[in-house]
């Protein structure tokens, strides 16, 4: 990071979208949670949605919020849409989804990050994306950033290990 790019960092259930700046969209320490990066090359549109659970609810008192995979995943691309992105065009980048926690007997209800993923892939293939590169999984915490001026994606491990998505 340079001296001019401005640092953001993404809190839990948040989600953040900027155009033709230089600044890092930054998620610290996901555990269980998807960081979920999107940059459109073309538009210079990029953004990060910091998604805790896997669904907010069904029904009438389903919860639409971008802590949710489920529907952080559209209202991660409808805002990036807002400031002037293609949707086709996006090339799309997610870490985290780790097992943080394993109880014997408890069946894998507890394995949110596992669930994570299985709603980060069925969120993406109703809207018609896919991935382009992911660090998804396993029992490493992880800190990921994006870098709007040139999309490019770094996820940094817990034991202080970097490599670009």
């Amino acid at each position: 990071m340079t001296a001019n790019e401005e640092s953001i960092v993404v809190g839990l259930g948040e989600m953040q979208v900027r155009k033709g700046t230089s600044a890092v969209l930054s998620c610290i320490g996901l555990g269980s949670c998807i960081a979920l990066c999107a940059y459109d090359p073309v538009a210079k549109v990029g953004g990060v949605a910091h998604m805790v659970l896997p669904t907010g609810g069904t029904g009438d008192k389903k919860q639409v919020s971008p802590k949710y995979v489920d529907t952080g995943v559209p209202l991660l691309f409808q805002e990036m849409s807002k400031q002037g992105a293609v949707k086709s065009r996006l090339v799309i980048k997610a870490a985290g989804g780790a097992q943080m926690l394993s109880i014997p007997g408890a069946n894998g209800r507890l394995n949110v990050g596992e669930r994570n993923i299985a709603e980060l892939e069925l969120a993406l293939a109703k809207e018609g994306v896919s991935a382009a590169a992911t660090d998804v999984g396993g029992t490493r915490g992880r800190s990921v950033k994006l870098f709007l001026d040139t999309g490019r994606v770094m996820v940094r491990t817990v034991e202080g290990v970097t490599s670009e998505l």
